[in-house]
């Protein structure tokens, strides 16, 4: 088919009491790519980035539907304790423990019997946490996997990918996702709550599986967890998505949206799946399990319906909606969705109301018996929204209020209002001139709908709005608290700026701001907590807050994405420890002794001032002057000193500006140490205790805003390094200051500093990691550093860079290099054997050891941190972190491109790789974590690029030791840095961000239509002049596909359609139609239309007639469609006069439109070669077809099984396509199913009685005959719609097959009308005689026994008599006759 904030820090404006905000009165209309684009800030993506993150950490343009390349690593998948290795080699490594880490964002609910909380993450994780934050149980995505029995079909594909949470709510249009895909119940009475949730797998990117019990090969896994200890009490996998489910009267009720998918899940349960609501109850399995009964299942018998909220009625009920209605219908059109009322114990609907818009959100009414609606109106038709009542026993329908030109955003009752206080709250988006999202505002309203007052929420961060994601009704009614998306990009100046939200509270009556907070305060969820409120911030840490006067009581950082890693014994065993850091405000002492735990215990946790990018060990003085061994983490903004026994924070220092990725602790020349970090106007030292003990600022930059390299200290305390300015954008040269090498002493004086000696290429500082300080650095005897800086150019433009390595006691050049192929580095790390190696994009850099020239090598990965194991005493090696672990032997060789790694591990998809002396090995050990994206893409901006890239793989903390290496001690590089293996991610601007794939989601069938046309191939013609109005041709011009004579063979109709009208149904106008028409028929020797040639001449008649009564646009898609269709009309009923009727646009109101103004033209046969996918209300249109003397044929599609509407409204002739072979003359060769053909039983329409006997389903089988179609033969087409020289295509498609049996039918009413007949008709006085004559012409169809259009089985068959593919069958010599001769 063709932390808490003054008032001033509101981001709320006040507008006048009891006053509602005037919205424009004028119409607002969206269009698909607004609707798109707009919808893409409240889409989840699959690798658990909450939607309103990726909106700005990343373009949102990621495909729907993602594709895996599967993993390369040959490795142990997650966890496993074996090594990888390659290549025969002895060397190896070693996993000694490994830990997985908590992925996206938590949703977060209490957990009944307990005073504890539930941390559901978006990506597989489930936390019970107490009230102090500590871990009471972790369940992670790997130990969930094993329980559902999840084994890969694919070799290639071991290594296991998150699972992904339903979790969210899109304003725009429905979606999938839901605000509840869990729900807490105690299901085996043991007096805690369980918690039942609903993780999906496999669908995006796909990745096929098995699991015992089950033939699905993707779905959901419904499981329950028992609350008191974490273990898997009951789980299901379930077809389709889980947005949503509830507990009700011990019953566990799931909202399944599902349909069948037969191209990824080809197996009857998906196939036979439709949406539903079932309610299971449990009982006891014996050995710890519940055995789950399904107490009732409510089927919608609607494929892929989407479900909207469920809530909790009195008596036992349940409310919910749904809706498959499609969007883009236009006006009129059919009821939009569904309200139900079922009963609990049941599942028996009492109430089944229909609603005008699509039901978004429910509530129940606390003042009367009824169900309040939030009712959203097609955006395409205009942008408004109604919130209605629904009698919950009755089922009538009231309209309380009515919004015009904003998307509701979130509803919330106030239960307890009284006094004066709103009875509902009301979040809204509008929607601004140009279609972009609009201002946010919250109202007040009445239990009628009358607006008390209303607040516009603003951003606190220059953002262009911030909308609002949750609202909570708190202190007994008094204050609404509004959570509010408030992220920017990331920058230097707001490194956490796509996590930034507020936390508002306003107050009931009147509106005003009683107290606000923001930062990451918040996620898409507020939880009632103990008395408090409890928020779960995108950055991963976790906060209650005292509803009445907003301050934050407790912070609860959560052990997510680690960054960085040190061992230390902790706790004084003996044993070494790790002490981490990541994505949270969060610092965590993990204990050793749980190397082999799949969860490890933490020692202690502490909070610091923001997320952690880097970690170090240091002995340092307290406030009382004691030399205490600690740790120092660089928190983002500043730096943190914590005390590694206790975690106890001795200093929180924050630098007032400017990103901090790294710090340095080295000697203050006093036989002390101090932590050396740099902000954004000059670099200081302070003490343990965050005293301040020198400062400085590089000359000549007052007022101006400067960007620092990490700081390298050498073993005397000297510092090393790089200090310049910021670049807007790549191109713009060098940047202000210029990029400058600067050696301090350990007291803050200058030793030297010096502009690179060749500037060339030396743009901009490369912020992480640019220094490094080694005395294996080659040529400066043991006093080398290397400084590195950033080139001008992206990739692909010839781009290099600047590498020095200078000498350290004077600054003096001993090596310039430009390294060719990337415009900036990673890192670096060096040994005496091998010299020093520079990480860049997919590969290094050597600078041998002896001095040689510096080479290449690429490696086709990106190198993201490394160590060198060994001392040259044997075969060194370079262990990389590369999303995974590899182990290169040294020296590399530099005709080698590419080399096999000698030993890799897939290590979580580890980025970030650092040595310490971990297990009872004699030689270090390698810690691996995840990479750090954020700080390696804010350094990049530093030059005007920027980078993001994503994975769905399962991160975490791995812990290795080398095995069969030299034994030697191992050199480390730290680079806090990240990168991806993709050759279009690395290192490009802003443009080049793009975000992971949002989770897979079905949408609503399509309100236009599209067109079952496929074009094979494509011909200019050559000589412009030949093209007339006249039609005239140049006989040699180059068609391809069968002619009209030889279709015209094999039909052999004995009439040619005089005195016949056949009326075209098409969207948008053809200009060319008519001198197209004549230039196809003149080169087949067809008559033209009368109105082109001299009275007398054979010709027949055409015209053009616009159905709303003006010219609408046009369209070059379609008009290749209108070509197709006016063409072979004419080639199978030459004589009859075309009358092509263009509607206004795709939409159904306008293509219904003219298929009625086609059918008041009283044609033969109203031809409709376009279509939709069918939707449960779609009968609301059945009656266009309904005629009197005509009827319709009507295209089955070109998508395979299953047939789209049209063509199964029961009076419509539908048409399917066949692959049919014939010979230069037309004689037929051998006919078979296309199969591409669309065709299978209707979802909703029933079996009409024409079909009685013949197929033995309660519903429509379509096709009812079938005709060629196969583009692969295709037939010739002549249109001026693409070149204004004409092209001559070859074309297939039911977009050919159904114009053919209109022409068959205008032969046919010519016949009938001569022996004094009525035409065939869909309705006429004599009952549906169109099929009742097609249904008996036996022998004169061919009957289609062979071929398949799907993977249904039988369904998707072709058979002996009628089948579901090609119908009856294809029509033979004479067919028009034999209809003829009919009663």
């Amino acid at each position: 088919m063709l932390a808490a904030a003054a008032l001033g820090a509101t981001g709320v404006v006040g507008a006048p009491a009891a006053q509602a905000a005037d919205h424009d009165k004028s119409v607002i209309k969206l269009t698909p790519s607004a609707l798109k684009k707009l919808s893409a800030r409240y889409k989840t993506r699959a690798d658990g980035t909450p939607g309103q993150v990726a909106s700005v950490g990343g373009d949102g343009t990621a495909s729907d539907t993602g594709s895996d390349s599967g993993s390369t690593s040959t490795g142990s998948g997650s966890g496993t304790d074996d090594s990888g290795s390659t290549g025969g080699s002895a060397f190896g490594l070693k996993q000694d423990g490994q830990w997985e880490t908590a992925r996206g964002v938590a949703s977060t609910t209490t957990l009944g019997g307990t005073g504890d909380w539930l941390g559901i993450y978006s990506s597989g994780t489930v936390t019970r946490t107490d009230a102090k934050g500590d871990p009471v149980w972790t369940r992670t995505s790997h130990s969930l996997m094993t329980d559902w029995g999840v084994k890969p079909t694919s070799s290639l594909q071991a290594e296991e990918y998150v699972p992904e949470l339903y979790e969210g709510y899109n304003p725009y249009q429905p979606s999938s996702t839901g605000k509840s895909p869990y729900a807490t119940g105690d299901f085996n009475h043991d007096g805690v709550a369980d918690l039942a949730v609903a993780y999906n797998v496999g669908s995006n990117p796909v990745r096929e599986f098995t699991s015992p019990g089950s033939d699905l090969q993707t779905g959901t896994f419904l499981t329950v967890l028992d609350g008191r200890t974490g273990s898997t009490l009951y789980s299901k996998l379930l077809p389709g998505y889980v947005g949503s489910m509830l507990v009700q009267d011990g019953k566990l009720v799931v909202a399944d949206r599902t349909g069948p998918d037969w191209s990824n899940n080809p197996v009857a349960e998906q196939g036979d799946s439709r949406s539903n609501l079932t309610a299971y109850s449990f009982t006891s399995g014996g050995k710890g399990k519940l055995t789950g009964h399904v107490s009732w299942t409510y089927s919608t018998g609607a494929p892929w319906a989407y479900w909207g909220d469920l809530t909790t009625l009195s008596g036992g009920r349940i409310a919910a909606s749904w809706t498959d209605t499609p969007m883009g219908l236009g006006n009129p059109r059919p009821a939009a969705g569904h309200v139900l009322v079922l009963s609990g114990s049941s599942g028996k609907a009492t109430v089944d109301t229909k609603t005008a818009g699509y039901p978004r959100m429910l509530a129940a009414d606390p003042d009367s018996d009824r169900v309040l609606v939030v009712e959203q109106n097609d955006p395409y038709d205009a942008v408004r929204w109604d919130l209605t009542g629904v009698d919950a026993h009755s089922g009538k329908r009231t309209v309380l209020a009515s919004r015009e030109g904003t998307i509701p955003e979130d509803f919330e009752v106030n239960t307890d209002a009284h006094g004066g206080q709103a009875a509902y709250a009301v979040a809204e988006l509008g929607i601004n001139a140009d279609l972009s999202d609009g201002q946010s505002t919250i109202s007040g309203w009445d239990s009628h709908g009358k607006t008390l007052w209303t607040r516009t929420t603003a951003s606190t961060v220059g953002g262009a709005n911030a909308p609002t994601t949750d609202l909570k009704w708190e202190n007994d009614g008094a204050d609404v608290v509004a959570a509010i998306s408030d992220p920017v990009e990331w920058s230097s100046d707001r490194p956490d700026g796509p996590e930034h939200t507020q936390l508002t509270a306003l107050d009931g009556r009147r509106g005003g701001v009683d107290w606000a907070q923001d930062g990451a305060v918040v996620g898409d969820r507020i939880t009632d907590y103990r008395g408090a409120l409890l928020t779960f911030g995108y950055d991963d840490t976790a906060y209650v807050t005292d509803p009445r006067k907003g301050t934050a009581t407790t912070t609860l950082p959560q052990l997510g994405d680690a960054y960085t890693a040190v061992a230390a014994d902790v706790n004084g065993d003996g044993v070494k420890d790790l002490v981490v850091g990541g994505q949270s405000r969060g610092v965590f002492a993990l204990d050793g002794r749980t190397l082999d735990d799949a969860v490890p215990r933490q020692l202690w946790h502490a909070t610091v001032g923001g997320p952690v990018r880097q970690l170090q060990t240091a002995t340092l003085t307290d406030a009382k002057g004691r030399r205490t061994a600690s740790l120092v983490a660089a928190t983002t903004s500043g730096f943190a000193v914590l005390t590694t026994a206790t975690g106890a924070v001795r200093a929180d220092k924050d630098l007032g500006g400017g990103f901090v990725p790294t710090v340095t602790v080295t000697g203050d020349g006093h036989g002390g140490s101090e932590v050396v970090a740099a902000g954004s106007h000059s670099v200081a030292a302070y003490d343990g205790a965050g005293k301040a003990l020198w400062t400085y600022t590089p000359s000549g930059t007052t007022g101006k805003t400067l960007v620092f390299s990490n700081v390298a200290a050498d073993a005397d305390g000297n510092l090393y390094l790089e200090y310049g300015g910021h670049r807007s954008a790549y191109g713009t040269g060098v940047s202000d200051p210029a990029p400058t090498e600067l050696s301090l002493s350990a007291t803050g004086k200058a030793r030297w500093s010096a502009l690179p000696n060749d500037a060339k290429d030396a743009d901009w500082v490369v912020q992480d990691q640019g220094v490094y300080v080694s005395s294996a650095i080659p040529g400066a005897n043991g006093r080398g550093v290397a400084f590195s800086f950033g080139g001008d150019k992206p990739a692909g433009l010839g781009i290099t860079h600047l590498t020095q390595i200078l000498d350290t006691a004077d600054g003096s050049v001993v090596l310039t290099h430009h390294t060719t192929g990337v415009n900036t580095h990673i890192g670096f790390v060096a040994s005496k054997a091998d010299g020093l190696i520079e990480l860049r994009y997919n590969g290094v850099t050597v600078f041998p050891a002896d001095g040689g020239d510096p080479y290449n090598v690429s490696l086709g990965v990106m190198p993201f941190s490394a160590v060198v194991d060994g001392d040259g005493s044997g075969t060194d090696h370079l262990i990389a972190a590369i999303n995974g672990i590899y182990g290169y032997g040294l020296p590399l060789d530099p005709d080698d491109s590419y080399p096999d790694p000698a030993a890799e591990d897939f290590g979580l998809f580890a980025g970030t790789l650092v040595a310490a002396h971990v297990t009872s090995s004699s030689a270090d050990d390698l810690i691996a974590t995840t990479q750090d994206q954020r700080a390696f893409a804010i350094s990049l901006q530093t030059g005007g690029f920027d980078y993001y890239s994503s994975d769905y793989y399962q991160h975490g903390i791995t812990v290795y030791s080398v095995t069969g290496g030299s034994g030697a001690s191992t050199t480390s590089a730290v680079p806090s840095s990240t990168a991806d293996t993709k050759d279009d991610a690395a290192f490009g601007t802003t443009a080049d961000i793009q975000a992971a794939a949002p989770l897979k989601d079905p949408g609503l069938p399509k309100g236009t239509a599209s067109l079952p046309l496929q074009i094979k191939s494509s011909t200019k013609v050559t000589d412009p002049d030949t093209v007339t109005a006249s039609g005239t041709t140049d006989v040699n011009e180059t068609t391809k596909g069968y002619t009209p004579q030889q279709i015209q063979a094999r039909l052999g109709l004995t009439g040619d359609g005089t005195g016949q009208t056949v009326a075209i149904v098409d969207a948008y106008d053809y200009p060319n139609a008519a001198s197209d028409l004549n230039h196809f028929a003149a080169h087949f020797g067809l008559p033209q239309t009368c109105d082109s040639v001299e009275k007398g001449t054979d010709c027949f008649d055409f015209s053009q007639v616009h159905a709303a009564g003006t010219t609408p646009d046009a369209n070059s898609s379609w008009e290749e469609e209108e070509a197709l269709d006016i063409e072979w009309v004419h080639a199978v009923a030459p004589h009859a006069k075309i009358v092509l009727v263009e509607a206004a646009d795709a939409s159904a109101e306008a293509l219904y439109q003219a298929v009625d103004v086609a059918a008041a033209l009283h044609p033969a046969a109203v031809s409709n070669s376009w279509g939709m996918s069918e939707f449960s209300e779609e009968s609301y249109y059945d009656s266009h077809c309904k005629l009197a003397d005509s009827v319709c044929t009507q295209s089955t599609g070109d998508d395979g099984y299953p047939a789209g509407y049209s063509s199964t409204n029961p009076y419509a002739l539908a048409v399917g396509g066949t692959k049919l072979t014939l010979d230069a003359s037309g004689a037929t060769q051998s006919e078979t199913a296309w199969a591409s053909t669309g065709g299978g039983l209707s979802y909703f329409e029933k079996r009409p009685a024409y079909q009685d006997g013949v197929q033995s389903s309660a519903y429509r089988a379509t096709p009812d005959v079938s005709f060629v179609a196969d583009p692969t033969t295709g037939v010739a087409v002549y249109t001026t719609a693409t070149s204004n020289a004409g092209i001559w295509l070859q074309v297939g498609g039911t977009s050919l097959s159904a114009p053919s049996w209109a022409g068959i039918l205008a032969a046919t009413d010519q016949l009938r009308s001569a022996a004094g007949k009525a035409p065939l008709a869909s309705a006429g006085t004599a009952g549906d005689t169109a099929h009742k004559d097609v249904y008996a012409l036996g022998d004169h169809l061919y009957d289609v026994t062979s071929g398949s259009n799907g993977a249904c089985g039988t369904e998707c068959t072709a058979g002996t008599g009628y089948d579901t593919v090609t119908g009856l069958g294809s029509p033979l010599a004479g067919v028009d006759k034999a209809l003829s001769e009919m009663k």
